[in-house]
């Protein structure tokens, strides 16, 4: 053990002295991004060769850091594991630098140390929580785009498509694609999707309107398939019988690492599921060039009101009978306070509003108060005209009998959810399922968790599983994956 320390050690300071000699300060984000690609790269290999993950055990407590006391030189590991390095890589479902925030039941995240400061040891723990996702993307692949289907072993999930929102869809197709991964079964989706039905779509024929492949934003979901058996398609479930599938399969630890939990699993699949294709990429890195989106960090803001907060409401949301805390925000009094809270703590002044109201980046704009407070500040949203989505009407309804334009309806969500996956903060309201797809996309795309805060005070929870069982989730502590399976085998979640 001694030679192997030694060995290590003079391994870290060779790559040390490499890092210094290229002149890069890895402390400086503005200095770093050019090389972010080759860092972690490189990261992972020396995570191989020289600090190699330590099987936990109760022999040695010096590299099992379970508590906040001085262990491995000072590594403050509260819910993970102490690396050779001191790195503390989090168990499933924890995060920070010290593994001490629980995204199951905590409903803000603003840690002192902006986490966007990619140091060697973020940059490892990043790798120790993303390692396992192209394991996952080859299982996927394997199933669903696989040749050859007339061998014995193929099996299809059929699924028929229900018109509901984005955010609503892909919880449900993710849960449908957890189903399918754990059966060993192609998912296939039947009857087109309404945001993929209009003209900015490429056409389709009889026979391909029959399915949906997801193909006109995203790259397509399979391909290879030979159907043979038309009681394939008679048999397709319902989309909406898988919202209960959000607990991941018992093999996850075992093939995708102690890392994997509960939002792993969900974010994987999830990031599986939304792989933009060159058309939404084009789209996305248009609109960010015409707001001015640079180098600078940015806050970015969902404020959910339109149908959700109809004027019939009252101001309560849709969903308020389950998650009575969630509420319609007002932006000055609900809003401004968290964009102030982040420009304080990671000095940044440039803020991202994605909303479904055409009114609030005008009220924004036109209120003196908020410039008042936030003088230095600089509004960016989606430049569309959003005076379509001015109803009280349920926009899945309006755009099923021909109310709403489905293809300007698909667009501003999909920049918007997109462009918030690029932020690095976010403000949002985690009762809503956009919100949750945000942080989602946000954490699959970065590798690490951004700060947040969510405004209604509820945590990060993968579907109605979980949130939207809100009087006996928000009571309950921290617990481990196991216990919520107990709970569900219960019927209690």
């Amino acid at each position: 053990m001694s030679n192997h320390n030694v060995l290590v050690k003079v391994l870290l300071v060779l790559i040390w002295m490499i890092v210094r000699n290229v002149g890069e300060d890895l402390t400086r984000q503005t200095e770093f991004e050019g090389k972010e690609k080759y860092l972690r790269k490189m990261m992972a290999t020396i995570s191989m060769l020289s600090t190699r993950q330590i099987r936990r055990t109760d022999e040695d407590e010096c590299l099992t850091c379970r508590s906040t006391s001085n262990c491995c030189g000072g590594c403050a590991c509260i819910h993970g594991l102490c690396k050779l390095n001191r790195t503390c890589i989090c168990d499933a479902d924890w995060f920070g630098d010290s593994c001490d925030f629980h995204i199951l039941s905590d409903s803000f995240y603003v840690p002192s140390n902006d986490p966007r400061i990619r140091t060697i040891k973020r940059m490892e723990q990043t790798y120790g929580f993303m390692r396992n996702f192209s394991q996952l993307t080859l299982d996927l692949n394997r199933l669903q785009h696989r040749r050859g289907c007339a061998s014995p072993d193929f099996k299809v999930l059929m699924v028929k498509m229900e018109s509901r929102g984005f955010g609503s869809w892909v919880h449900h197709m993710q849960g449908a694609m957890s189903s399918a991964l754990t059966s060993n079964s192609t998912l296939v989706l039947r009857y087109p999707y309404d945001y993929f039905l209009h003209d900015g779509c490429a056409p389709k024929t009889n026979e391909e309107l029959q399915f949906e492949n997801c193909a006109c934003y995203f790259e397509p979901l399979f391909s290879g398939l030979l159907f043979t058996d038309e009681s394939q398609c008679k048999e397709a479930k319902a989309l909406s019988s898988f919202w209960r599938n959000y607990l991941p399969p018992e093999f996850i630890s075992d093939r995708y690492g102690f890392s994997a939990g509960i939002l792993w699993w969900n974010i994987a699949l999830i990031q599986y599921l939304l792989a933009p294709n060159h058309r939404l990429e084009t789209m996305i890195s248009r609109y960010k060039t015409i707001m001015g989106w640079g180098r600078d960090p940015v806050i970015g803001v969902h404020v959910r009101r339109g149908d959700a907060c109809a004027g019939w409401r009252n101001g309560k949301m849709h969903h308020a009978e389950l998650m009575p805390k969630s509420f319609c925000l007002d932006v000055e009094k609900d809003v401004v306070p968290a964009i102030k809270l982040f420009s304080r703590v990671y000095s940044t002044k440039s803020v991202f509003i994605s909303t479904d109201d055409p009114n609030v980046l005008t009220e924004i704009r036109n209120n003196p108060s908020i410039h008042a407070q936030l003088s230095e500040v600089q509004w960016m949203g989606v430049d569309v005209k959003r005076n379509f989505l001015q109803s009280d009407t349920n926009y899945d309804l309006a755009m099923r009998i021909g109310v709403l334009d489905r293809r300007l309806a698909a667009d501003s969500a999909l920049l918007d959810l997109f462009l918030l996956r690029e932020c690095d903060y976010l403000i949002l309201q985690l009762s809503g399922e956009f919100s949750r797809l945000a942080l989602e996309l946000n954490i699959a795309s970065k590798g690490y968790l951004p700060p947040f805060i969510s405004l209604d005070t509820y945590s990060w929870a993968p579907r109605y599983g979980l949130a939207h069982v809100s009087e006996w989730w928000v009571n309950q502590s921290a617990y481990t994956l196991e216990d919520l399976v107990k709970h569900k085998e219960k019927g209690e979640i």
